[in-house]
């Protein structure tokens, strides 16, 4: 297979999707570096959240690459495989909300979701091994879409994201110091974005429209997100009046 096999619908979602996923990955990583100058874990931890955020669009991106230089299509079970790291994501943000919000309840709040992701990826993995096609299923040469298991699982993700992402932000905006408002602002912005993207994802199918809103939505939502959790110097003097 070469790109001329592709469609171009394909092309448009290899391009789109990987834009969308170097962009997040490259602010995670930013995020996460910030630690070694601050010290915060909360940075850390926020940033490799952030980094695997963008996890289920990895396979489309790869594959997208791996057709283009190698002509190789790879099997559904590729696909469906990247979905045992979303619960790395949800992790590492519980755990950065928990440090944030409840630092006294940080192994409790934990443990709960430990149980939660470990019994999902078992259960994942066990079908991936035995029975992928009850899974999911190949949409295009380099789409998919997730079954029931799957879907709800990433359903309850934005859940969770929304709930913990509102506490969060709503003790930002509540502060009495402009800078931790305006963090809460602009992580409101990545919150509401961020959501409308995935949700459209999981609802349509991907037609060209579709792929390019929800893709350009989660860039958007990434630069929110940067802004929001480093709040660079340029951007406080300018929403900030001294």
């Amino acid at each position: 297979m070469v790109i001329s096999d592709l469609t171009s619908l394909d092309i448009i979602n290899g391009i789109f999707t990987t834009l969308a996923t170097v962009i997040g990955i490259i602010v995670g990583i930013i995020i996460a570096w910030k630690y070694f100058s601050y010290k915060r874990k909360e940075l850390l931890t926020v940033g490799i959240s952030l980094i695997f955020g963008s996890v289920v669009y990895w396979s489309s991106s790869i594959t997208f690459f791996l057709i283009i230089l190698f002509n190789y299509e790879p099997e559904l079970v590729f696909h469906l495989s990247f979905h045992l790291l979303v619960p790395l994501g949800l992790l590492f943000w519980i755990y950065s909300f928990a440090i944030l919000v409840y630092p006294k309840s940080v192994k409790k709040i934990l443990l709960i979701f430990v149980i939660i992701c470990a019994l999902y990826d078992s259960f994942l993995l066990y079908f991936l091994l035995t029975n992928p096609e009850s899974l999911g299923r190949r949409t295009g040469k380099i789409t998919g879409e997730a079954f029931l298991y799957i879907s709800s699982f990433l359903l309850f993700v934005i859940v969770v994201l929304i709930i913990t992402m509102s506490i969060f932000i709503t003790r930002c905006l509540r502060s009495d110091q402009p800078v931790i408002k305006w963090k809460g602002s602009f992580l409101l912005f990545s919150m509401i974005i961020g959501t409308i993207s995935g949700l459209i994802g999981m609802f349509f199918p991907d037609t060209a429209l579709i792929i390019i809103i929800t893709r350009t939505l989660r860039v958007i939502s990434s630069i929110f997100s940067y802004m929001g959790w480093l709040f660079p110097r340029r951007i406080a003097k300018l929403v900030i009046k001294e």
